[in-house]
């Protein structure tokens, strides 16, 4: 009988242990709702002021980010962000992603980029609702609800639409930094380096590890408003932090950009990447993933899983920006596919124009005549698309058989057309 119930009893231990091991708990699945229907448990990004870096060190100079932004000819650099992501779906669940559109210019891009997982509100009716709730929020934070964000970062925060309605379950800071070599036609390259990191709850923990200290790793995706985020084309990059402790803060020291004394700069920086932006404001989308292993073996291994992926796209954006022969090879053929596209549109602005002249001075076939025309401005469109250049509309000449309605029409193309020599 004694025996009989040990091997019941190890067989019960026994399925306990297997389901324990099954079974996770989310944070996000307890994590509080600040007692509001307008709050909600998620992972957010931005990109603003630095909030986190110490006042001694001075941020990257503006002006330095907005040439590198200016001087690129298109978003080029390592993603890393689409193999981590199935990376990550094959070793673990324990991985967020945040999306948030932008605005930006080459003057207002950076200087750094913000991640917060937790609480936060999901927006206001107006900005006295808006303050009303921050200084709420304030006094919450005086009670010691916030732990490390104190008032200053907390206001920061918010200036940035992050609004956190909790102390976070993970906060992350890292800075955009400008080379200080120029490469190609004043071309300079960006990368990340780590500021500021702080975990006090894992995205999830196992029913029989309770460990709440993670090793972690975060990728961004800096992509065009039409573009998916893990194109490979895409300026991004990928930063290991190690292992976090929970409620520890951790803060990165400097990148140590200099390269006077050695060839080699600070060891946390990001892979190099470019970005193309100008003085007026451009629609993109910055793109996150936090991923969190418990095993420091796991970590390692999901790191070259990712870093071992998209060689032959790097290599060929990474060489077109800074191999010499290479770069000549790419800037013949963009001169002459620009070439190419403006002799297209003259010939169709040419063609179009002697059209619509033809027919506002004399019509035989009326429909045929506007017929002819349409088409052919139909093409000249298409030609000014790829030039972002202005178009003209085929419905100023009507498709009609009345002669005196098409001539108006195509006086109306012809006045138009001469506007745009």
């Amino acid at each position: 009988m004694a025996q009989r119930c040990r091997i019941a009893l190890g067989v019960l231990v026994a399925l306990v242990a297997i389901s324990g091991c099954a079974t996770r708990t989310y944070r996000a699945d307890a994590a509080p709702t600040a007692g509001a229907p307008l709050t909600l448990y998620g992972t957010q990004v931005a990109i603003g002021e630095c909030v986190f870096k110490p006042p001694g060190r001075a941020p990257a100079v503006a002006g330095a980010i907005a040439t590198a932004l200016a001087s690129g000819a298109i978003a080029q650099g390592v993603n890393h962000l689409g193999r981590a992501i199935e990376e990550a779906a094959k070793a673990t669940n324990d991985r967020v992603v945040a999306s948030r559109n932008l605005e930006v210019s080459a003057q207002t891009f950076g200087p750094c980029v913000q991640v917060v997982r937790g609480v936060f509100y999901r927006g206001f009716d107006d900005p006295a609702q808006r303050m009303g709730t921050f200084e709420g929020a304030t006094r919450t934070w005086a009670r010691g609800a916030f732990g490390v964000l104190d008032e200053g970062r907390l206001s920061a925060l918010w200036q940035r639409r992050l609004w956190v309605a909790a102390q976070p379950d993970f906060v992350f800071e890292a800075e955009i930094v400008p080379s200080d070599v120029v490469v190609r036609q004043n071309t300079r390259l960006l990368t990340l380096a780590p500021v500021y990191a702080r975990l006090d709850e894992p995205i999830s923990q196992s029913t029989l590890r309770r460990s709440a200290a993670r090793e972690v790793a975060v990728f961004f995706a800096f992509h065009e408003a039409t573009s998916e985020p893990a194109a490979p084309s895409n300026a991004s990059g990928g930063l290991a932090l190690g292992r976090l402790e929970p409620a520890v803060d951790v803060r990165f020291p400097p990148s140590e950009a200099s390269t006077v004394e050695t060839p080699n700069r600070s060891p946390t920086e990001s892979r190099w990447f470019t970005l193309a932006l100008t003085e007026a404001r451009k629609p993109m989308t910055v793109t996150a993933l936090v991923t969190e292993h418990q095993d420091a073996s796991a970590f390692l291994e999901f790191l070259a899983d990712v870093l071992g992926a998209a060689k032959s796209p790097v290599t060929a954006a990474l060489q077109t920006s800074l191999v010499p022969s290479v770069a000549a090879q790419a800037e013949e053929a963009e001169t002459a596919r620009l070439e190419a596209l403006h002799t297209a549109y003259e010939e169709a602005l040419n063609r179009s124009l002697g059209a619509a002249t033809a027919c506002s001075a004399k019509t035989g076939d009326a429909l045929d005549a506007a017929s002819e025309l349409r088409g052919r401005l139909r093409t000249f469109n298409r030609h000014a698309r790829a030039l972002r250049r202005d178009s003209i509309e085929e419905s100023l000449v009507p498709l009609s058989v009345d002669a005196g309605a098409v001539q108006a029409g195509c006086a109306r193309v012809r006045d138009a057309l001469r506007r745009l020599l």
